[in-house]
């Protein structure tokens, strides 16, 4: 079996002055720890996954960018709960979806990285798609004239087609074959959940909306405990109201209080079942003032109410 890898791969282990063995690079321990796999599984789709913290950040120059090709990015992230890094927080299972038109610089800065990227050619994916029309996300996707970036958050079907990936154990002589297939299983899956979505307007975005609305996203999950404020989110974004609303709903797919009250709800499942607090305790804890209320919201999340819950 022949193995093309990245060209990005082939810099990087020049640099650690290594050799790459079956698409692998093996960090040497004088230079950081962790691994990375990548390779093209066939000449429109490539993956890679890695898991690595390098001893001190260095920059790669990425011959992939002087490609005229439209690539769509399928960056999944909170996957590898078993990091070879130490110290390394759990990340919250999800997934970016991104144009090619996102990455607009001329160098990789690495550093660190635990995740797994599947890339795909948009012209390839279109074709595969037919003619048929889609929503203005699948449209904006495959036509890839403008930076677009969506995040879903990941279920347990996705995640177990992950593990599937990372965990192949087929003859050598079918790997490729089987990983193009998983691949594409998984981005149809994601593909038919954008799909799903009412956005009607697509707005590009820069690098200081993304990181605009990440930020904004972050103090949400920070503390579950009170409700966002927008007044207050306003104020520190640096946009209207309105251009908030609409660039946050974009990017992840819901409102800024239903995507609040979303991770609400798994944190009190968590603390349901992992901590063993009784359902009171939850409920005043994250917030809920009336505890039939908070049932009712359990319930319309979860599908069972939380005593109910913590029997199963």
């Amino acid at each position: 079996m022949t193995i093309t890898v990245p060209r990005v791969f082939t810099e990087l282990a020049k640099y650690l002055d290594i050799q790459i063995e079956k698409g692998r690079i093996d960090i040497p321990s004088d230079k950081g720890v962790g691994y990375c796999i990548g390779y093209y599984l066939n000449e429109n789709i490539r993956i890679l996954i890695t898991d690595y913290k390098l001893n001190k950040e260095i920059s790669i120059n990425n011959p992939e960018l002087l490609s005229e090709n439209k690539i769509i990015l399928f960056k999944f992230q909170g996957i590898l709960s078993d990091s070879t890094l130490e110290g390394k927080v759990k990340d919250i299972p999800r997934v970016l979806i991104a144009t090619s038109r996102i990455n607009t610089e001329d160098t990789i800065v690495i550093d660190c990285d635990s995740s797994i990227n599947i890339e795909i050619d948009a012209n390839y994916l279109k074709n595969q798609l037919g003619r048929e029309e889609h929503s203005p996300i699948i449209k904006g996707l495959l036509e890839n004239n403008q930076p677009l970036l969506f995040e879903q958050l990941l279920y347990p079907d996705l995640s177990i087609i992950l593990k599937e990936i990372m965990d192949s154990s087929v003859y050598e002589s079918f790997e490729l074959f089987y990983l193009k297939i998983k691949a594409e299983q998984i981005i149809c899956s994601l593909l038919y959940q954008l799909e799903k979505r009412d956005n009607r307007y697509l707005y590009a975005l820069n690098n200081y909306d993304i990181q605009t609305i990440y930020h904004i996203r972050d103090l949400i999950l920070k503390n579950l405990t009170r409700a966002p404020q927008l007044k207050e989110l306003v104020e520190i974004s640096n946009m209207s109201l309105s251009k908030l609303q609409r660039l946050f709903k974009q990017v992840f797919g819901s409102t800024v209080f239903n995507y609040y009250q979303e991770f609400r709800i798994k944190e009190a499942a968590r603390l349901l079942k992992e901590e063993k607090l009784s359902v009171s305790e939850v409920g005043y804890y994250l917030g809920f003032t009336n505890l039939s209320h908070f049932s009712q919201v359990f319930e319309k999340h979860i599908g069972v109410k939380p005593k109910k819950y913590t029997m199963l």
